[in-house]
């Protein structure tokens, strides 16, 4: 597994101008991997891509979205990343698997979501007991 970067205050932790710069900053707000459960993690960036205080927690997703669920995402983003410069998503739950279709069915809804709020579009990360990754658009048109 990967060396954890240090937690430092949003204010001194470096922008996020890359995939590889999201990684390390969800790295680092993750710290030692291991989940009892389903949550889906949102990370404000102000308009230079620095982290903002601004990290919401939804616990106890459920394992597939559905329409109603995305519905909601797109209010909640758009309220929350009103003055902000973008939002990005991290889903985490149990186990030491791979990438499965629930992982591939929330990173479409969440790119989605981030569409039609009217946001940038990063990759959406995973965590679970194992290990963090990125949920590439190589996984996810091999998906659909």
């Amino acid at each position: 597994m990967d060396a954890i970067p240090p937690l430092t205050h949003p204010d001194n932790m470096p922008p996020v101008r890359s995939q590889a710069d999201l990684q390390r900053t969800w790295r680092a707000l993750m710290g030692p991997l291991g989940f009892a459960g389903r949550s889906l993690w949102l990370l404000v960036l102000d308009g230079l891509g620095h982290p903002t205080p601004v990290i919401l927690q939804v616990e106890e997703m459920p394992p597939r979205p559905d329409a109603e669920m995305g519905r909601s995402l797109v209010h909640v983003v758009s309220s929350v990343a009103e003055d902000a410069g973008q939002v990005v998503f991290l889903l985490s739950r149990p186990g030491r698997d791979g990438l499965t279709a629930d992982d591939l069915a929330w990173a479409l809804l969440l790119q989605d979501v981030a569409r039609q709020a009217g946001m940038p579009v990063w990759p959406v990360h995973r965590a679970n007991d194992h290990a963090l990754v990125v949920i590439a658009p190589d996984d996810l048109s091999a998906s659909a």
